[in-house]
């Protein structure tokens, strides 16, 4: 839908929420949440180290069993073989246990339902606990390491240490095993208990220090358990980090901007030599990243070089991410350049400026969106009538005043005098 189409047809409150509030395709990645393996353990009935010996597949591919033969028993009881139930539904998902792979398995007992019951073989199934999150699967020597510290884990739990300081040095030896360890899960376990090991900033010592460095260098780590990685630090707030995280090697857009909200965070923001290096990246993720770190320094140049990239970046993303960054209270000058880019901007741009003006909110927001109104773009005008009304104003108030009793289109007078039509939704 175009501006015009503000104006052209009746719309519901929805549609005028989606006016607002519909995004482009640069936020920041989710970061996957896996649950901690303590608490994974915790809610499994059998944890086992084991290999798959075979997989059968039922109802056309839909149901699979694995045969793990079980080789270490962190939890539980297992007699030799057990059978996993996998459920396939999703064509896309790729296969979570095959022939030959090396598991560490959190495992509950499979409910009995009658609309499987009739596909599978008779027995007691397993199934992994939180789908996907109960498989560590990965070359052998680094799921025996998993299991090793599953195993630590499983001993404190049946057997407290009384003495409060000895327990806290155990769980703060696991925590830097888990980060040194080769599997990705671990290193994102361990990156996440941190922040919750007591006086860590002042107490780290050179051989944490060191496995911290080495882990922020890995490259091989997926981008999920890096950015897990920054943010422990970062909550821990570990200022000896900071060489470190400045020299973190191969960043993609979404891990270079956790480092500098990370580096800020410690009171090391990004220098502009570094923001200037990312604006000129290949990498429409690190242009992004850049503009919002732009954003954050409230430099007294800032809103103009980020006017520059939303105007002529050639990525549709970057634009749309530097008009959005905008979008400050503190940035001199931001207001005035998102009036600019509202009216200068084709559609998906103007939207991005609409969120940047009501991101700022309040009475600049409504000034703002008042004075649009009249822009030179008669297209833009009942866009920006529409997102004054959804600010809340009064009736009467003056800006509203204004517009419906002098300005020279009769189309934008009407919807300031009666608002747009609204449909009935069924």
């Amino acid at each position: 839908m175009d501006a015009a189409g503000v104006a052209g047809q009746p719309l519901t409150r929805a549609v005028l929420a989606t006016l607002l509030l519909a995004v482009g395709s640069v936020a920041l990645a989710a970061t996957e949440r896996l649950p901690a393996l303590a608490q994974q353990m915790a809610r499994a009935r059998l944890v086992v180290e084991g290999t798959v010996a075979g997989v059968e597949t039922y109802d056309a591919g839909r149901l699979a069993l694995a045969r793990v033969t079980v080789g270490r028993t962190v939890k539980g009881t297992a007699d030799g073989e057990v059978t996993v139930l996998e459920r396939r539904d999703l064509p896309s998902a790729p296969e979570l246990l095959k022939p030959g792979d090396t598991v560490l398995l959190f495992a509950t007992p499979a409910p009995r339902l009658s609309s499987t019951a009739a596909l599978l073989p008779a027995g007691a199934h397993l199934e992994p606990v939180g789908g996907r999150n109960g498989v560590v699967v990965g070359p052998p020597a680094d799921v025996r390491e998993a299991t090793d510290i599953l195993q630590r884990l499983a001993a404190a739990s049946a057997t407290p240490e009384p003495d409060a300081a000895k327990r806290a040095a155990a769980q703060r030896a696991v925590v830097f095993d888990e980060i040194a360890a080769r599997h990705a899960r671990l290193v994102a376990d361990g990156a996440t208990a941190l922040p919750s090991l007591a006086d860590l900033a002042a107490t780290l010592s050179p051989v944490e220090r060191g496995r911290l460095e080495a882990a922020l260098a890995r490259t091989d780590l997926p981008s999920w358990v890096r950015v897990t990685l920054v943010h422990g630090i970062g909550d821990a707030h570990l200022t000896a980090l900071v060489p470190a995280l400045r020299a973190i090697p191969s960043p993609d857009g979404a891990l270079q901007e956790v480092v500098w909200a990370t580096l800020r965070q410690l009171g090391s923001p990004a220098t502009p030599e570094e923001i200037a290096k990312a604006l000129g990246s290949d990498d429409p993720s690190t242009r992004s990243a850049a503009v919002r770190a732009l954003a954050a320094t409230n430099a007294p140049d800032a809103a103009e070089r980020i006017g520059k990239v939303a105007e002529h970046d050639p990525n549709a993303d970057v634009r749309v991410a530097a008009t959005e960054a905008l979008g400050s209270p503190t940035l001199p000058g931001g207001m005035a350049m998102l009036e600019h880019l509202f009216t200068v901007g084709d559609w998906p741009l103007r939207q991005a400026a609409g969120r940047g003006i009501n991101a700022i909110g309040g009475r600049p927001a409504q000034e703002a969106y008042g004075r649009l109104a009249y822009s030179d773009r008669p297209e833009a005008q009942p866009y920006a009538v529409t997102l004054l009304m959804l600010t809340g104003i009064d009736h009467d108030d003056p800006l509203m005043v204004r517009i419906r009793t002098s300005h020279p289109d009769p189309s934008v007078r009407d919807i300031a005098a009666n608002g747009l039509p609204v449909q009935t939704e069924h």
